[in-house]
């Protein structure tokens, strides 16, 4: 029986022991400094477990951002052998250091043809990418919200237009950002928001809708407004490139081919979190009694809430907030991992429970849970929008406060019938225990760190 071949990420953390190889997984680290001098590198190629025959797998650099031509990394290509009865192996990559400042970068290595071993059914290739970061002292002239890409700091966020961000996302993202002609953007603690909507309703216009989104995702990053993240490993997770992820206003033209932008984008600037043109532009605050410029924010807070949970937190912390649900049928929550986090196990016992709490305005279940139905259908959507509802009720955010007054359901709708609610069981209580400790302060919908 064929091995699959797990590839793990080095640098050591040393400075006097720059270049040591690794020998076990737990000396990673995923984004090391770029620093001054040139250093190696390693990627560290290991097995599940010894064999008794060579292994082997050849691979390849492949530029990011981080570029060959400009004196980023040294290419480098070959075929790393695991010798029999061995478990690993290292790839060496030079990086080139530098004074420089420029933005945090990102490189992949690429393996292929493995001999000895196999990858998984109808893989051919597996790709990691590394993430070289910044750490010269980098100007904030494109509105990032942190004094530099290693810093803690965060500062009120500028809107630019978007051509201005070379320095803070690559020529190559900004290219595409004008071939799509997104116009304004705004960089909050080093995580890209690019506004396309130039065509807005209700006063709104293009740069007053970007500063709202900015000034939300600073707050939710800065609960207290004290000028520091709450959370570094978060926002190192959100940080704007190959493995980060961006906020992406979306115009009418880019909201139907949103697919083909975001997958341009994505080596760049990471995964995306949508606001849709038809969101901003439609009538649904007025009809469901909500003032139009805060149905606006709540819609706002929502997206910028989904992609700092998806993307920050539960990759910091899996087994509070993971969401990955594999194994799951379509529409349905049958063969799902509900038991991965302490999120899951909650929304599982809200969709099964007799009296049925798990609701939000796109999505509907019966209450065994079984059948998923709606727009959001899939349990990974559902359980993320359950997640949203859960906290912008408990922290008085209140993103869905008509649609859960209007549902005819028993999600609660006020902090206090939500507090009610999680101390009902151990697993509410588990997740009020996490939300206790974040975002205190709810929302001001303004930023202004010191203040």
């Amino acid at each position: 029986m064929f091995k699959v071949i797990t590839m793990l990420l080095f640098l050591a953390a040393s400075a006097q022991n720059i270049n040591a190889q690794p020998t076990t997984s737990s000396e990673v680290i995923s984004s090391p400094n770029e620093g001054d001098t040139n250093h190696t590198n390693y990627f560290l190629l290991q097995l599940s477990r010894p064999l008794t025959t060579e292994v082997s797998v050849d691979f390849e650099t492949k530029d990011g951002t981080a570029t060959i031509a400009d004196n980023d990394y040294t290419e480098t290509r070959g075929t790393a052998i695991i010798e029999p009865n061995s478990i690993s192996t290292t790839i060496a990559v030079e990086i080139i250091g530098d004074t420089k400042s420029e933005p945090d970068e990102t490189f992949s290595l690429i393996l292929s043809n493995p001999q000895g071993i196999s990858f998984p059914a109808g893989v051919t290739s597996i790709t990691k990418t590394r993430t070289i970061v910044n750490d010269d002292s980098t100007s904030t002239g494109g509105g990032n919200g942190s004094t530099d890409s290693t810093s803690n700091a965060i500062s009120k966020p500028q809107v630019v237009d978007c051509s201005t961000l070379s320095s803070d996302i690559g020529t190559n993202a900004v290219s595409i950002l004008n071939k799509y002609n997104y116009k304004k953007c705004s960089m909050v603690a080093g995580i890209l928001i690019a506004n396309s909507n130039e065509t807005l309703v209700r006063g709104q216009d293009i740069t007053a809708m970007t500063q709202s989104l900015a000034d939300i995702l600073a707050e939710l990053l800065d609960n207290n407004q004290d000028g520091v993240v709450d959370d570094p490993a978060v926002v190192q997770n959100l940080k704007s490139g190959a493995n980060g992820a961006w906020l992406n206003m979306q115009s009418a033209a880019n909201e139907t081919n949103e697919g083909p932008i975001v997958e341009e984008l994505l080596p760049y600037v990471g995964k995306d979190m949508g606001v849709k043109n038809s969101w901003l532009v439609d009538d649904y605050g007025s009809s469901t009694g909500y003032s139009e410029n805060l149905y606006e924010k709540h819609m706002l807070v929502e997206e910028a809430m989904h992609m700092i949970h998806s993307y920050g937190y539960a990759k910091a912390y899996p087994t509070v907030w993971g969401d990955s649900l594999d194994g799951c049928k379509e529409n349905s929550s049958e063969g799902c991992n509900w038991e991965q986090s302490t999120l899951t196990k909650l929304a599982f016992e809200a969709m099964t429970s007799s009296n049925n709490w798990y609701y939000h305005g796109e999505n509907t279940t019966n209450n065994t849970g079984q059948h998923i139905t709606g727009t959001c259908a899939t349990p990974y959507c559902a359980a993320i929008e359950f997640i949203m509802n859960v906290v912008s009720i408990y922290r008085e955010m209140r993103g869905h406060d008509s649609d859960v007054a209007s549902s005819g359901t028993e999600f609660p709708s006020t902090s206090e019938a939500m507090t009610t609610m999680l101390n009902s069981s151990v697993n509410g209580q588990a997740m009020k225990a996490v939300l206790d400790e974040l975002w205190v302060n709810g929302m001001t919908w303004t930023y202004n760190p010191g203040s």
